[in-house]
């Protein structure tokens, strides 16, 4: 049996479709405490976590990008590599890698460019690079 139940604002309610097993919420859902989805979410608009997100498996975005901060309030981002304490991090104005990069294809760098290890060698091995 199908069951509605409407709120105050005009256009919001929680409505239950028997014949397709399907709860629909037309407002605000809120979850206080914890919640647990086992299958595929699937979000038409914005997902927004005020006190941490974390995603076990695979997140994948497949239309837009993936923004992080705005202009003037950066963020830190890492990536983690496959060896332990290797990883990437952007900390909102300076990119630093800890472990091996490599470049393939044309690199500029605007800018200062340092090397903290005094053991690493350069390998220039493309035209489309020098170092001076």
């Amino acid at each position: 049996e199908d069951v509605t139940m409407h709120g105050v604002t005009p256009g919001s309610y929680l409505g239950w479709d028997a014949s397709l097993d399907r709860l629909t919420v037309a407002g605000l859902l809120q979850v206080e405490g914890q919640a647990a989805i086992t299958g595929a979410l699937s979000v038409g608009g914005t997902v927004q976590a005020n006190s941490g997100l974390q995603v076990f498996g695979t997140a994948t975005v497949r239309d837009g990008g993936l923004i992080v901060g705005s202009q003037g309030a950066g963020q830190t981002v890492r990536f983690f590599g496959e060896t332990v304490g290797t990883f990437m991090q952007w900390d909102g104005d300076e990119l630093s890698v800890l472990g091996s990069a490599s470049f393939d294809g044309p690199t500029t760098v605007t800018g200062a460019f340092s090397v903290v290890d005094a053991s690493s060698t350069f390998i220039v091995d493309t035209p489309d690079m020098s170092i001076t």
